[in-house]
C-alpha cells in the first residue's frame, strides 16, 4: 500500500536521502504475496461505488 500526497516543490533529494530523512520508507515485502481478503456480506461490490462516484460528478 502507498500513501500518495502532493509535493510542495519539486524535490532534488535522491532516494538514499529520502530514506535518511523519513520521507520516503521502502516497502516491506513482496507485494504480490498479500492473500486477497474478501468483503463482508453488504458491502457495495467496486462497479457500485464507482457508479455512485460518477454520479456526484
Amino acid at each position: 500500500m502507498a500513501r500518495l500526497v502532493s509535493a510542495d516543490a519539486p524535490s532534488r533529494m535522491t532516494r538514499e536521502q529520502r530514506l535518511a530523512a523519513g520521507t520516503l520508507r521502502a516497502g516491506r515485502g513482496d507485494p504480490l504475496e498479500v492473500e486477497p481478503m474478501t468483503a463482508p456480506p453488504g458491502t457495495p461490490t467496486t462497479g457500485e461505488l464507482l457508479g455512485v462516484d460518477r454520479i456526484d460528478r
